[in-house]
């Protein structure tokens, strides 16, 4: 940092807990952190965005999910590759290529997508908070719900047949929605003490888990 710049240019926020590593990959102006929940975020440094999320790459279990694990990550820029060692496992994750001139069904970056074979339609939901219900035949978009979980990004979602949509979202709330009116019949607060990062979200026999 400059000696005379006195704060920061932009600010990246989305990590639940604690970022314990941040590297570069400068041919693509990105950024790719690790938390200590063992999730990785990659970043868009320019337009200080996030274009994925990434769990499950590390060992995520109740003895060390919290507990300092000592991890080293090193970026392979010549041959775009996540090089990644803890404990006494070594991955190494390929990026991939950059697609140009796609055509986006969303702003921000798809977060999951259900298939609802009885209508044979999809539904999608992003890192905006916008859910959309499309027509698998035609492409054509059918339904649309903005700001679902305000600015907070949406991190699950299960349809409940017939009418049912349920969303989780990182600010610990479950909404359940109607997908012909897209109304929101209910709030659930996963989240007692605060927010937190809903990662799936069942339905069994009129309960929600």
């Amino acid at each position: 940092m400059e000696p005379y710049v006195k704060k920061p240019v932009g600010v990246l926020g989305g990590h639940m807990t604690s970022v314990t590593h941040v590297i570069l990959n400068g041919s693509r102006g990105q950024l790719i952190s690790l938390s200590m929940d063992k999730t990785f975020r990659i970043w868009d440094v320019q337009r200080q965005a996030c274009l994925q999320r990434l769990t499950g790459i590390l060992a995520k279990g109740p003895d060390v999910l919290y507990s300092p694990v000592p991890v080293t990550l090193l970026f392979d820029e010549p041959k775009n590759r996540l090089i990644m060692s803890s404990n006494n496992l070594l991955s190494i994750m390929d990026m991939k290529p950059e697609m140009k001139d796609r055509i986006l069904s969303h702003e921000k970056p798809i977060t999951c997508a259900k298939y609802i074979g009885r209508t044979k339609q999809v539904s999608s939901a992003c890192q905006g908070s916008t859910i959309t219900l499309w027509n698998i035949d035609t492409g054509q978009k059918l339904k649309q719900i903005t700001n679902a979980h305000g600015e907070s990004e949406i991190t699950a979602m299960v349809i409940d047949l017939p009418s049912k949509l349920l969303s989780g979202s990182s600010d610990g709330t479950i909404k359940i929605w109607d997908i012909n009116t897209t109304a929101c019949h209910r709030v659930l607060q996963a989240g007692r003490e605060g927010p937190v990062d809903i990662l799936q979200v069942l339905c069994i026999k009129r309960r929600v888990i």
